[in-house]
């Protein structure tokens, strides 16, 4: 991808022919949330012809954050800066999306990044710089964790300090690890669960780039699309999916622990399941927000909740990082008892350890550990309007003695299965008779459908049309208005 730099002693553009050869440079980088006004490709371009014949240097007439941004690497020894809104072409839809698919690489090359927190007056930063808007936006996520080095400013451009200094207390305040901060710690040491947490409270001028800012922190890449809304977060979980073993995915959503009675609050002590704990659910979430922590820390991979399933066969779990994609592609998709999960034509399948007891409720083992806890799904089956559907209670966390005397107590027996999943509202505005397998989601207006081939019933017999069973709470939000902006 090609890049465009300012240079620092008169703003003007500098093209290059790809970012290792403008990070060979050496370029500052401008982290900041957008004003309402901010200096554009097309007039730094009309600015610069303008003093061109007039001989005046071009930075004087630049936008303040421009100008004052150019001086302060000038005086670092840069003579290259990055700023999102004058360096980039954004009445160009491919230059913008290529842009924002290099987002990462960008502040990651870059040898210092300047968080300029617009907001906070330095008399006053101790009591204002926690409460910064820059701290609650989502591209300013990837922005403070890709580059080595980051130092934040005040209002005035005087330093607040460098990231790796101050990573204690912007781990207290952003969830991200401090030694993230410092860089002696990898993005994959950490699961896609905890990541997406460090996105749930942050927000986006429009709903796309509430995914799109999150491509570079899980090494995605995919077309942006403005336009699609919320369509965007599932597609970005869909990439996430073909990449990772990683369960923690579709670990979110609220989650239900013991009541007073010793027996989980989500069920009675027959095995039968509350109607107070059945909202409409699908695969994916809708957002980050939905990934909020808590109770729990964090959230893990962990096979050893395999020892709690009552008579499973007791063998190997291999490591999750291990486990070769070729075990568990199409033609192989029982060669080895690995939670796996593959999108295809008919939803997710998911092969993952799954009983059902007598009553119609469903548990199904997912691996994930929060803290002390474990995690498996709940699923019931239900009928609507005369007609059989299945979908997920919800996400249930229990500590380990707990969750092992639940799950004994219901005398039944865990076996791995492959079940297909629906993971998303698909809309059709057409009018079918239905069969057997074509379920509707459970809110859906007008009718929506979801096909399942006989393929699909057949391996999930033993769980009824057991094709729904992962907490997903479908949020209709309006989307926002087309393009990338501070975020």
């Amino acid at each position: 991808m090609f890049m465009w730099l300012l240079s620092t002693d008169r703003a003007e553009l500098e093209y290059f022919v790809s970012a290792e050869k403008a990070a060979e440079a050496e370029y500052a980088i401008l982290c900041h949330i957008w004003n309402k006004t901010e200096q554009s490709f097309q007039e730094t371009e009309a600015l610069r012809a303008k003093c061109a014949a007039g001989g005046t240097n071009p930075r004087d007439f630049s936008s303040d954050k421009v100008r004052e941004s150019c001086k302060l690497a000038e005086r670092h020894g840069y003579k290259w800066i990055w700023n999102d809104t004058c360096c980039l072409d954004k009445t160009s839809s491919s230059e913008l999306s290529e842009a924002i698919n290099s987002m990462f690489s960008y502040y990651s090359l870059a040898a210092i990044c300047y968080a300029y927190l617009q907001d906070v007056e330095a008399s006053n930063a101790e009591s204002q710089w926690k409460r910064s808007r820059w701290f609650t936006r989502g591209w300013t996520l990837q922005e403070l964790i890709a580059p080595n080095h980051v130092l934040l400013l005040y209002q005035d451009w005087t330093p607040k300090g460098m990231k790796a200094d101050l990573a204690e207390a912007l781990e207290d305040l952003t969830c991200i690890p401090a030694g993230i901060l410092q860089m002696t710690e990898e993005l994959s040491n950490y699961s896609v669960g905890e990541r997406m947490e460090w996105a749930a409270k942050r927000e986006t001028t429009r709903r796309e780039d509430e995914a799109y800012c999150l491509m570079g922190i899980f090494d995605i890449n995919m077309p942006t699309l403005y336009g699609e809304g919320s369509k965007a977060f599932r597609r970005l979980q869909e990439e996430i999916m073909k990449h990772t073993f990683d369960p923690t995915l579709v670990a979110w959503g609220p989650r239900s622990g013991h009541g007073k009675s010793g027996f989980p609050t989500y069920c009675s002590h027959d095995g039968t399941v509350s109607k107070a704990y059945i909202p409409e659910m699908y695969l994916f979430a809708p957002s980050p927000a939905s990934f909020t922590r808590y109770p729990a820390k964090r959230a893990l991979y962990d096979p050893n909740i395999q020892r709690l399933l009552p008579n499973i066969p007791d063998e190997p779990l291999r490591d999750l990082n291990s486990a070769s994609p070729s075990l568990l592609n199409e033609r192989q998709p029982q060669a080895a008892n690995v939670p796996a999960f593959t999108i295809t034509p008919h939803g997710v399948r998911a092969r993952l350890p799954v009983v059902q007891t007598k009553h119609g409720v469903a548990f199904a083992a997912l691996f994930v550990r929060h803290d002390w806890a474990y995690s498996v799904l709940l699923v019931s089956s239900a009928t609507s309007h005369g007609r059989e559907v299945t979908r997920p209670v919800r996400l249930i966390t229990e500590g380990a003695t707990g969750l092992e005397y639940y799950l004994k107590s219901l005398g039944e027996t865990f076996t791995w299965r492959d079940i297909y999943i629906h993971h998303r509202c698909t809309s059709s505005h057409s009018h079918h008779t239905r069969t057997p397998h074509q379920l509707r989601p459970y809110h859906a207006f007008p009718p929506s459908m979801a096909e399942f081939p006989s393929a699909a019933r057949l391996e999930v017999s033993p769980l009824g049309l057991a094709t729904v069973i992962f907490p997903c709470v479908l949020e209709r939000l309006p989307s926002g208005e087309a393009g990338y902006a501070d975020g």
